[in-house]
């Protein structure tokens, strides 16, 4: 069943006491932001969007794990109070890329590009989706941005999202796995289109947005996360992984990075920033986190786009001598003992539109609870990956540097 709150129920909430758990949670960001949908699932499981900040899907319930998202309450209660970032968190949430260089939208133009004076644009930090349908187990939102670029130009889209349940019943289909007996289980989805609504096609030279879509998770002393990627094509040299975004995680801490013969497993225990990417023409449109401290296993699938070549790139250089050459999956662990979080990320391709023409782009994720033996079988099936890449989660916890 899908509930939505309001701001009628509030009273009534407050009269009913203290809630636990997804309940507390669902009362809190209802009582600060306005609405909130619950999505109910298989087995008690359940799926919190909230289309008041910006239509993200906020966490989700398995097994006897509250809240697999990372979720900022006092965040949420203060409001739009921070023009340079209100993190919510959200297990997925849309923003729109690149994010630096000539043709980034998180630095006003001839500011330097540095932490200190990066920002969210503002319909991307502020905001509320419009819902167009619900149903029991999804939901349509959208809304008409405008976007500044580093290079002054205005970009005016209109971004369309639904958001739905993932039934086990599909999980033959989505991963190519059954759900194991016994085991708990939650899956969800956005689908996600961007429309060109301005009055000027884009055009590479001038910049060309793409959907970034961020997925924060709470992160444990020992999560790891372990992403394929496929072998190299001939003529293809260098890393799969690269791992320079805010420092290089081999050289700076190699041992919180495993680069494996098909996968790359690391640390995600917020403790310690990092961020890596695997290019499109080496992922495999999957990454998956375990926390072995809870015996669960979140895999995030996402659309892989072949036949495209251009894709944003979102390392912090300027100029950038290669804009279009990015990676489409990006893992980021936090340090932070007060935001304790990791993401996994995935973006579109960039495309050249001429007004009216859109962009789409799917990501999901499925999260398990169950026995550990049977959550890494399942791992190793739908990754593709063996044994050896689960080492690290056995690991004693690192300590914060």
């Amino acid at each position: 069943m899908r509930s939505l709150l309001n701001s009628t129920w509030i009273l009534v909430l407050i009269l009913a006491g203290c809630a636990t758990g997804l309940e507390h949670l669902e009362r809190e960001v209802m009582i600060s932001s306005g609405r909130v949908y619950r999505l109910e699932g298989e087995g008690g499981s359940a799926v919190l969007v909230t289309p008041s900040l910006n239509g993200r899907i906020l966490t989700s319930r398995v097994g006897n794990t509250e809240s697999i998202g990372f979720v900022s309450i006092d965040d949420i209660a203060k409001g739009n109070v921070i023009t340079r970032f209100n993190n919510y968190g959200g297990q997925d949430r849309l923003w729109i890329g690149p994010e630096a260089g000539t043709h980034g939208f998180f630095f006003k133009p001839g500011n330097q590009i540095n932490r200190e004076l990066w920002r969210v644009p503002s319909h991307l930090n502020t905001g509320e989706m419009m819902v167009e349908s619900a149903t029991d187990s999804t939901l349509n939102m959208n809304r008409n941005i405008a976007l500044l670029n580093y290079s002054g130009l205005v970009f005016k889209l209109r971004v369309e999202r639904e958001v739905g349940l993932i039934p086990s019943a599909k999980l033959s289909e989505e991963l190519g796995v059954t759900l194991p007996t016994g085991m708990s289980y939650v899956g969800s989805y956005s689908r996600n289109t961007v429309t060109n609504i301005g009055d000027a096609s884009w055009s590479r030279e001038t910049g060309l947005p793409c959907i970034w879509i961020l997925g924060q998770y709470n992160a444990g002393p020992r999560t790891t996360v372990l992403a394929p990627f496929k072998p190299a094509t001939e003529g293809e040299e260098g890393s799969p992984i690269n791992d320079d975004y805010f420092g290089k995680i081999s050289a700076e801490t190699p041992e919180r990075i495993h680069v494996l013969e098909n996968a790359v497993v690391f640390r995600a225990d917020a403790r310690h920033e990092g961020k890596l990417g695997i290019s499109p023409t080496r992922s495999r449109g999957l990454a998956a986190s375990f926390d072995p401290d809870k015996n669960l296993l979140i895999i995030v699938k996402f659309d892989l786009h072949p036949d495209d070549e251009l894709f944003a790139s979102f390392t912090w250089e300027y100029p950038n001598p290669r804009p279009y050459q990015g990676d489409q999956l990006q893992i980021y662990n936090a340090d932070s003992e007060t935001h304790a979080f990791y993401e996994m990320e995935s973006t579109s391709p960039c495309r050249e539109l001429a007004p009216g023409q859109k962009l789409r782009h799917r990501h999901a994720s499925f999260a398990f609870q169950g026995d550990r033996d049977a959550l890494r079988e399942l791992a190793v099936k739908v990754l593709g990956v063996k044994f050896d890449a689960f080492k690290m989660a056995n690991a004693k916890p690192q300590t914060r540097k």
